[in-house]
């Protein structure tokens, strides 16, 4: 501290001018009353300068004056303290203490600010807190933009539910033309965190970033895209103007590979969402079209635009050296949904670094499921992942759930030939077979109909497999069984097979336990006598 008070420190002002400024207390003399308001000076030039670590030394010579500072003050020193990161419990206690008595004029943007130096040291049941949180309720319908903005990250660290974020997020919507991008990104990602359903409040701040489109940085953008898909919204439109400004800001910037990865999950999920359509009028974006490009283009309501394809494809190649393979079952996804146009050797290069990782086991069920659902749809053989897939699929005690493996069984029965994707298939089968009775009703049922549809007739009388089916039928309607085996092949099968007589003895069973006129009665006991044909109605 010495060599600052000698040699000064260097504050970046407007326009990243740089100042440099000398301390007129800290490092020099000690502090006390006298000079208290040249030593808080000193804390909050340093505060903004490389040295404000320095600072950690006089916290307690600070606390010692606490009980005559302004509200002001208290708040600098909170803000102060809770940005260096003070982890002194024991400090942070006896200032909270003074605070809950000369806190007292504060106005709302101070009570906000202090909230949130709080919210950064305690969690929402702290006294202080609550108290505080209690007096905002009164000034939120008056609050500014900058003050609502402090308080939407107060809620989101502190996570105290919709009691406050209803209140805030209705005023920030009577104010939404006066929040700024940092405000509105505060906002949209306090929310999803938050997991509000609020479908009129995203559309009005989606259009307030139409709005300011010229102030959308990349981090913003990453922000947005990830909290919209992430909140589960959809809007082709919104990320269509957010894709017209990624191609911008690639001119001059360069993705990293977080970045890729951040948006390809982004953009991909925008592609399977079916509800919360934020309804963002096409006028509005023809509009945005007219003036930011000078044209309306039918590519331009195309998802993606072709353009950022373009781009996510050269940060791609870009940054590859640099993902890892967690990334890698993210880049296949978007590679196939988002159509990119990656070159062969680049697509064959991400295929073999992901069967490396596949055969090293380093992807869990889930992962696994969602490679060989991606994979078994995209057009060329990929004999080298399937090998690797073979290869953990026959491994003593694979580890898969259920579930998974019926998904996975069924969609690689959609599209599965010779080689290498048939052998999986097969391993799959088998698999979901010894597992059956593992499985939710919605997975066998869709088993079901596969094994039924692809005449697997050697599966439909599998032990397992039929163990599985009766063992259901104790939680099903009589009508819930029907749904299950109504297209059951029972006479395609051998009649006097064991495991298709224990299936029909269930049914009749399940049947001489209900009431004859419960619907499905006649058809379940017709399917079992072989005389039921199916039409293409509802039975």
């Amino acid at each position: 501290m010495a060599a600052i008070a000698k040699n000064g420190y260097i504050v970046k002002g407007i326009n990243n001018v740089a100042v440099k400024f000398y301390p007129q207390v800290l490092g020099i003399h000690q502090v006390h009353e006298h000079n208290l308001c040249n030593a808080l000076r000193d804390f909050g030039l340093m505060l903004k300068s490389d040295c404000k670590r320095e600072l950690l030394r006089y916290n307690y010579d600070f606390l010692k004056f606490a009980n005559t500072m302004r509200s002001s003050e208290l708040c600098m020193l909170a803000h102060g303290y809770s940005l260096i990161g003070l982890k002194d419990t024991q400090w942070w206690d006896r200032f909270t203490s003074v605070a809950a008595t000369n806190s007292f004029d504060m106005d709302g943007k101070e009570m906000a600010g202090f909230l949130y130096s709080l919210s950064r040291v305690y969690n929402g049941d702290h006294p202080l807190i609550v108290k505080l949180l209690e007096e905002s309720t009164h000034w939120i319908p008056h609050a500014t933009a900058p003050t609502l903005s402090l308080l939407i990250k107060v809620i989101a660290n502190l996570k105290v539910g919709d009691r406050y974020l209803d209140k805030i997020n209705a005023r920030a919507m009577e104010i939404v033309d006066r929040l700024n991008m940092v405000d509105i990104v505060f906002f949209i990602t306090a929310n999803t965190d938050a997991k509000t359903r609020n479908l009129e409040l995203y559309r009005v701040l989606c259009l307030r970033v139409i709005e300011l489109y010229d102030d959308i940085e990349l981090h913003h953008l990453r922000a947005l895209a990830a909290c919209i898909s992430i909140g589960g919204y959809k809007s082709h439109i919104f990320f269509n103007v957010l894709s017209i400004k990624l191609v911008e800001l690639c001119n001059t910037k360069h993705l990293t590979d977080g970045d890729v990865i951040s948006l390809f999950l982004a953009f991909t999920s925008q592609k399977f969402l079916a509800h919360n359509d934020l309804c963002i009028d096409a006028q509005v974006y023809k509009r945005f079209l007219k003036d930011r490009l000078g044209r309306v283009a039918k590519e331009h309501f195309d998802f993606p635009i072709p353009d950022v394809t373009v781009v996510l494809a050269q940060a791609l190649e870009a940054n590859m050296d640099r993902i890892t393979y967690n990334g890698l079952p993210i880049v296949l996804r978007a590679i196939g949904i988002l159509r990119l146009p990656v070159s062969e050797e680049l697509y064959d290069r991400v295929i073999q670094e992901t069967s490396t990782s596949v055969a090293q086991g380093k992807y869990c069920d889930l992962k696994l499921s969602n490679l060989v659902v991606t994979i078994a749809k995209r057009p060329g053989n990929h004999d080298v992942f399937w090998t690797a897939v073979h290869e953990v699929l026959t491994r003593p005690n694979v580890d898969i759930k259920a579930d998974l493996l019926a998904k996975m069984t069924i969609t690689m029965s959609n599209v599965t030939n010779e080689g290498c994707r048939h052998v999986v298939y097969r391993d799959l089968l088998e698999l979901s077979l010894q597992r059956s009775g593992m499985m939710s009703i919605k997975s066998i049922s869709a088993l079901t109909r596969m094994l039924v549809s692809n005449m697997e007739l050697e599966a439909l009388v599998n032990g397992s497999y039929v163990d599985a089916l009766v063992g259901l039928f104790d939680t099903l309607t009589i009508a819930g069984i029907f749904g299950i085996l109504k297209f059951y092949p029972f006479k395609s099968l051998p009649a006097e097979d064991a495991n298709v007589l224990r299936l029909k003895s269930a049914v009749k069973e399940a049947l001489n336990k209900s009431d004859e006129n419960v619907p499905c009665y006649k058809v379940l006991q017709a399917l079992i006598d072989g005389t039921y044909v199916h039409v293409d109605q509802t039975s």
